[in-house]
């Protein structure tokens, strides 16, 4: 029912827009009974809740328009035709952004003042 693409990992930047494929097939009887829905790390996505997520209703892709450094998870997509289920492999998303470095700044203030007990992240 998925056909899972090659394991992938993607790497983008914040703002960036990032689509990530679902390929499912099933037999055309089935297709009207066909509900395909997104996971970030176990948790199913409601894009309703985060509006800079979409999913193509056409290709079943998911879409992160204007990708946030919170998007950095393992995002899985899973179909059920009402007979058979079927998951993709995970495909793991790194975001960077302003966040990720200023946490990479705020860890290394923190190593580096560690004797005075004093971490700045100003």
């Amino acid at each position: 029912m998925i056909l899972p693409p090659a394991r992938r990992d993607v790497v983008a930047n914040v703002s960036d827009h990032v689509r990530l494929p679902c390929d499912v097939r099933t037999d055309p009887a089935e297709r009207r009974h066909l509900t395909v829905e997104w996971h970030r790390d176990g948790v199913v996505i409601d894009p309703a809740r985060d509006r800079h997520i979409t999913v193509d209703s056409t290709d079943h892709s998911l879409h992160l328009t204007g990708a946030l450094v919170t998007d950095t998870a393992d995002y899985t997509c899973h179909a059920d035709n009402g007979l058979d289920q079927a998951s993709s492999e995970p495909t793991s998303v790194l975001i960077r952004g302003e966040l990720a470095l200023m946490l990479q700044c705020c860890v290394r203030l923190s190593l580096s003042l560690s004797l005075s007990n004093v971490m700045y992240c100003g």
